[in-house]
């Protein structure tokens, strides 16, 4: 039925015909004027709302016109219960036949202005909200189609803010709120429990958020792509959505549910270990369950829940759900804490070993279950007192005492040590980081590599990071496991080296569980990689030493030529290392091999103590010598054996 056929209205002059005869009539209502709809009625033109339309319980008013706007002065009283439904339809029927997006100008923008008490989607060409906001104070429901909001915001209802319940029903992956710009958000009004907001950064991508609030609060959410994001994530790593996501109060309790869809994940992205993130604008930050070291939160991972369950239709295969509980939030939507995202890795892997010169006389030592613990002689020098280690990675820039070259052509970096990644190639917080004492405290740099699962001798990925007293490696930070970023989070042989020690690698390719949990080299259970039969010797065995402190194996001290091999006589004898510490350190001005006073951070320094010195009482030429002499394989003793290898394919 036509609109006149159902309504009751208090004056003669508010619905005004303003189209032609060919086309259905176009409605006006004027301002002041009270239209009340007792029954189900059609509207088939277009319709201006300046006035009050109002509307009955389990009524329907149905809209076939392609354009409804709301003036500033207009309302929607309710006649009775939660008012009538209002039902955006196309395609309109004969005689005026019609299929087409609808618009809706809701005239919205704060406290009793128009909000709709229902509103109904069933349009499958989608209703397209322009140049202001919309509110339904109880229910919107999707039948077909979807809600497009562009640059403004649709508002849901609430007991606690002016009134109406703001529930939203019938929405799955076809039938949405389309939040395609960064300005428009889908917004609950003050609310706790969780809600669903069903929304999607176009109309063929729906990735919906919950957000369960403990405490009263209300939520605005919106969703874009990386590019458009006033937030963008860098790498591979994540899902191309960022949800902006902002509260009226600043203080909550509410748990954040993302869930994406699998084909807005990227290359590197592990849908088995992912996690909900947080911008959070600085780098390195702890903002999250680790150190992160970009502009996002770096937390624990896990899978996600398959299929994915923000619908109200039948669970969605191809969507994966992922939580994260926070307690305070950005209050507008350009606050850095606004936007989250899902993201995978970095692989953060655990890796434990020793290198030989820092065990050496360690006055046995023990940690806390009772494994060996080296000096941290170089943190803190037991002639001077100083922390000769240095802030930055070793392997990549020149100390005082070390050129890069020399350690550039053994030490490959690849991504990420290479790869725009520099905060992961230094220690930002060096009074906090070489501060830490006991089985914690920083020995030195080392370098670890991931090895392609299958080609042991090519190198994936390469970090450098702190070894512990304790054994454990890890990050910049001094505490966190350490990170490979965007790189899959796959199984690898790991390799660990060190600037004077034979580096060693595992026999076998460590699987991504192993390499989350503990990879580790200083026990005879884990099978350490060795050439075998080489150059007439038998390696077996010897690609670590073995019972270095009762049971346990470290990396071969000697290699100061940084050549991949350990030899006392020359040519390339390593013993030259030391005398060029010795002879060249710039307090020894009469040249004295003999000189004692040599501290800072050598090559030369076997047993990592912050002193080079080439004779005398605990010199590291006797060191050296010894080392050789005592090789498995020289059965003669001789110094002059030049067989100890790296073992390494």
């Amino acid at each position: 039925m036509l609109l006149r056929d159902k309504i009751k209205y208090s004056s003669l002059a508010l619905l005004l015909p303003w189209a032609a005869a060919a086309q259905p009539a176009n409605t006006y209502i004027a301002n002041g004027a009270n239209v009340y709809s007792y029954g189900n009625v059609a509207i088939y033109g277009d319709l201006e709302n300046n006035g009050n339309f109002g509307s009955e319980a389990l009524k329907t008013t149905t809209f076939y016109g392609a354009n409804w706007k709301n003036g500033a002065t207009a309302t929607f009283p309710i006649v009775s219960g939660a008012g009538g439904t209002f039902q955006f339809v196309q395609p309109r029927p004969a005689p005026y036949a019609n299929n087409v997006q609808q618009n809706l100008e809701g005239g919205y923008v704060s406290g009793a202005q128009p909000s709709f008490p229902n509103l109904q989607v069933n349009n499958a060409n989608n209703i397209s909200q322009v140049n202001s906001a919309t509110r339904v104070a109880n229910n919107l429901d999707f039948v077909a189609g979807k809600q497009v909001i562009n640059a403004t915001d649709l508002f849901m209802g609430s007991a606690a803010g002016n009134g109406g319940t703001g529930t939203i029903t019938g929405y799955d992956e076809n039938k949405y709120v389309v939040t395609n710009s960064t300005l428009g958000h889908l917004v609950k009004e003050s609310y706790t429990g969780a809600y669903t907001y069903p929304v999607g950064m176009n109309t063929s991508s729906y990735t919906p958020a919950k957000v369960n609030n403990t405490i009263a609060n209300g939520m605005h959410v919106n969703v874009t792509n990386y590019a458009s994001s006033p937030a963008p994530r860098t790498g591979a790593t994540g899902v191309d959505r960022t949800w902006n996501i902002y509260a009226d109060n600043a203080t909550g309790n509410s748990t954040i549910d993302l869930e994406h869809d699998t084909t807005t994940e990227q290359t590197a992205f592990q849908p088995n270990a992912h996690f909900v993130t947080r911008y959070v604008s600085t780098t390195p930050n702890m903002a999250g369950d680790q150190t992160s070291f970009d502009k996002w939160e770096r937390n624990n991972y896990g899978p996600g829940t398959i299929p994915g369950t923000l619908t109200t239709g039948s669970p969605i295969a191809s969507a994966s759900d992922r939580s994260r509980a926070y307690t305070t939030f950005a209050t507008n939507a350009s606050g850095n804490s606004g936007y989250f995202t899902k993201a995978s890795g970095p692989l953060c892997v655990n890796v434990r070993a020793y290198i030989e010169g820092a065990l050496y006389n360690n006055g046995n030592a023990v940690a806390g279950d009772g494994r060996p613990l080296m000096r941290d002689n170089l943190r803190q020098s037991p002639y001077t007192g100083q922390n000769f280690i240095p802030v930055k990675d070793p392997y990549e820039f020149a100390t005082t005492f070390i050129s890069a070259s020399a350690l550039a052509n053994k030490y490959t970096k690849l991504p990420p040590q290479n790869a725009g990644y520099p905060q992961l190639q230094q220690v930002t917080d060096s009074a906090t980081v070489f501060g830490v004492t006991g089985q914690d405290a920083i020995v030195d740099w080392v370098f670890v590599e991931l090895r392609d699962k299958s080609n042991s001798a090519t190198v994936y990925s390469t970090r450098a990071g702190l070894l512990q007293r304790d054994g454990d490696i890890v990050d910049v930070d001094g505490k966190s496991c350490l990170a490979f970023p965007d790189i899959p989070l796959d199984s690898y042989y790991v390799a660990v080296r060190h600037r004077n020690h034979l580096g060693a690698m595992t026999a076998n390719v460590q699987s991504f569980d192993s390499l989350q949990s503990l990879v580790d080299f200083t026990v005879p259970t884990t099978p350490i990689y060795d050439k075998g039969i080489y150059l007439g010797y038998n390696y077996a065995g010897l690609g670590e030493k073995a019972n270095v402190k009762g049971t346990y194996s470290a990396l071969w001290a000697g290699d100061l030529s940084v050549n991949g091999r350990i030899k006392y006589t020359n040519p390339n004898a390593d013993i030259t290392v030391i005398s060029n510490d010795v002879l060249n350190f710039p307090t020894n001005v009469n040249g004295s091999a003999n000189f004692a006073a040599a501290f800072a951070y050598f090559q030369g320094d076997w047993d990592l103590d912050s002193r080079s010195r080439y004779s005398g009482s605990g010199n590291d030429v006797t060191r050296l010598g010894l080392q050789v002499s005592f090789y498995p394989l020289n059965t003669t003793g001789s110094t002059n054996f030049n067989f100890i290898f790296e073992q390494l394919p």
